[in-house]
C-alpha cells in the first residue's frame, strides 16, 4: 500500500514538472518570436500591392 502511494506521488510529481517545462518553453518561444514575427508581418503588409501579390 505504501509503495503504491510512493509510485503515485512520483508519477504526479513527474507529470507536474513536465507540464511546467512545457509551459515555460511555450512562453519562451512566444516572447522570442513575437517581435520578429510582428516585424516580418509589418514588412510584408506595407502596401496593398504587396499583400495582393502574396495572396
Amino acid at each position: 500500500m505504501q509503495q503504491n502511494l510512493i509510485v503515485i506521488g512520483l508519477l504526479a510529481g513527474g507529470l507536474g514538472l513536465f507540464l511546467l517545462a512545457v509551459t515555460m518553453i511555450t512562453e519562451g518561444l512566444k516572447s522570442a518570436t513575437g517581435l520578429v514575427l510582428r516585424n516580418m508581418l509589418s514588412k510584408w503588409t506595407r502596401s496593398q500591392l504587396t499583400v495582393l501579390l502574396q495572396a
